[in-house]
């Protein structure tokens, strides 16, 4: 298939479902444009540190393919340097030259590795999307990232996880790339039709009025010419396998598990099933946790969420691909999760329960659903089964503050009750493209009408927004300041919490350094590792911000480990909570 692609400067964009082998594709027609030396390098963006750690032990393979006899690939992103794998892959590539020096391959990989626009004049670079998107702000040295990203293939997997304003960034990224002449593959499983068209558009591609409906398919767009498209149903042996999903779909208060439903849960752990159980909010997935380990004495129960130092969940992320992953070690354990595991972790479950959430990435989730083929699946699960909780009376409470889109939540809630099985790929285009069309279904509520157009005009203003501050002539901000990465975010993602403790010989940091004894630079790199992201409704508590918009809580060690003050408790199990219980505490979302 990839053979049959163009071999010049251009945007791919691949849609399929997911664990179809999308990046090994995109990565094979990448490979095609370095050989025509259409391109000079790789840089593959991904939506959060989590998803580009993954993704660079996967391209450490090819690698030695793609560059032969060089080995320069980077990691770029705040915690860079704390990735284990990346640190030891760097190491592995040492050798002496006869002069007893360096390799110069490896001189080459130190440097590029320390700055992170660096990263852009390497030969494989992993990112955050948030490191492409500065290319076309206002900071210092732009222009370094500006002429990597335009030598370089650009990929962009899960390229339906950004919001409005990022959209409007990531439109200008591409308009940049297909004015110099640069490359572009744009990877999604649930990418909805006019996202797609969007993207087209921005790259110069003449979109035509009466586009594919076809699933799985591939789009490429030259600058100025009409827009190609390789629909794979003609195709039968590049179309992936054909999934059926058993779905259950139960009503529950809050969208909470019942004590009858833990009890199964856990029974179908006894029996060796792996379940997941994903949550839309983490004081959710941290109180779910705890009910299931009162409840479970036999069967361990891990937890997995965003609100944990970078350290700790380094740890639990390497456990959960352990446990869960394709080589997976486990039988007879449960996840709770959130949002963490949707996206480009290559995890599989017998048996997933999950909160209602858009259809979209409801998808993602059912996707970690029988991942890989098995041969040892427990018995009562050697089919995939989905268990979806629903709010009775479409009362969705902080589910709807957490995505914001009321109409897509009731749809979704909709189209989920009117089947007990879907079947992959087939499903993917209908249900998303009915849930996303802008024309109201006969019996819409006006509630959900009205939140479609208040929804509608905010994305419009964030989108348009990000276009005017991408396109502002304005005094450039420092690429290490705070100020600089907030610009690639839409502002409502939640505060930055700085987590200090009190000891006797002054404050420190929870990994023990002491605060007063770092320099600027030990000092920056203790306050990004301790740092983790809490909900805005937690402001009023936190008092105010510093300089950098941080929030400062200084909190006493206790005697089982973990730190505390007041109603906030940070534990390495647990992460960062407002404990259950106090009075003091509304319910907030993550």
């Amino acid at each position: 298939m990839v053979d049959d692609l163009p071999r010049e400067a251009g945007l791919l964009l691949v849609e399929g479902p997911t664990g179809c082998g999308k990046t090994e594709f995109g990565l094979a027609y990448a490979a095609h444009l370095l050989a025509t030396g259409v391109a000079e390098a790789i840089i593959f963006a991904l939506p959060t540190q989590a998803t580009a750690n993954a993704m660079l032990n996967r391209l450490e393979k090819v690698a030695p393919n793609l560059f032969p006899g060089r080995k320069n690939v980077v990691l770029a992103h705040g915690r860079a340097s704390r990735h284990e794998g990346y640190m030891a892959l760097k190491e592995a590539g040492r050798r002496p030259t006869a002069q007893g020096k360096e390799d110069a391959a490896v001189q080459c990989a130190d440097w590029l590795a320390q700055s992170r626009k660096r990263v852009f004049l390497g030969q494989i670079g992993v990112c955050t999307i948030d490191q492409v998107l500065i290319s076309v702000l206002a900071v210092r040295h732009h222009f370094v990232r500006a002429f990597g990203v335009r030598r370089a293939v650009l990929i962009v997997d899960e390229v339906h996880a950004y919001d409005a304003y990022m959209y409007g960034l990531l439109t200008r990224v591409l308009h940049a790339q297909a004015t110099a002449g640069g490359s572009a593959i744009l990877m999604s499983a649930t990418l909805p039709a006019y996202q797609r068209d969007l993207l087209l558009d921005a790259w110069g591609g003449e979109v035509p009025e009466q586009q594919s409906s076809a699933y799985p398919l591939i789009s490429w767009a030259g600058r100025g010419t009409p827009v190609r498209y390789w629909d794979l149903q003609g195709e039968p042996a590049h179309l992936p396998e054909s999934r059926t999903v058993f779905l259950e779909c139960r009503e529950r208060v809050d969208l909470r598990l019942s004590d009858q439903d833990i009890d199964q849960v856990i029974q179908a752990a006894n029996e060796g099933a792996c379940v997941a159980v994903i949550c839309n909010l983490v004081s959710e997935a941290q109180g779910l946790w705890r009910r299931l380990r009162e409840r479970s004495l036999n069967v361990p129960v891990d937890l997995f969420h965003a609100r944990y130092l970078f350290a700790d969940r380094q740890v639990i992320e390497q456990r959960v691909m352990e446990y869960y992953g394709r080589d997976r070690m486990a039988a007879g354990r449960i996840l709770v999760a959130t949002q963490v595991v949707e996206q480009s972790l290559d995890l599989d479950f017998d048996w997933l329960i999950t909160q209602l959430c858009p259809v979209d990435l409801l998808f993602q989730r059912m996707g970690r659903l029988h991942r890989h083929p098995r041969t040892d699946r427990p018995a009562g699960f050697e089919d995939p089964r989905c268990t979806v909780l629903l709010p009775p009376d479409e009362q969705y409470g902080l589910h709807e503050v957490i995505y914001r889109y009321r109409r897509v939540l009731w749809r979704t809630h909709r189209r989920l009750q009117e089947t007990d099985r879907i079947t992959f790929p087939d499903v993917y285009r209908p249900w998303i493209e009915s849930v996303y069309s802008e024309e109201a279904w006969l019996d819409e509520p006006e509630a959900v009408l009205q939140n479609w157009e208040t929804f509608q005009n905010s994305a419009l203003g964030k989108f348009f927004g990000a276009r005017q501050l991408a396109e502002a002539d304005m005094m450039p901000l420092q690429d290490t300041d705070a100020n600089a990465a907030a610009m690639t975010r839409d502002g409502d993602n939640g505060l930055k919490v700085l987590l200090l403790q009190s000891m006797s010989q002054g404050v420190a940091y929870l990994d023990g350094r002491q605060e007063s004894a770092l320099d600027d630079f030990e000092r920056r790199e203790a306050e990004d590792l301790n740092a983790v992201n809490a909900p805005k409704g937690w402001k009023a508590a936190l008092g105010n911000p510093d300089e950098h918009g941080r929030y400062r809580l200084i909190l006493e060690p206790q005697a089982d480990g973990s730190w505390s003050v007041g109603a906030m408790r940070y534990s390495r199990e647990i992460g960062l909570e407002w404990r259950e219980g106090d009075s003091s505490l509304p319910s907030q979302p993550q």
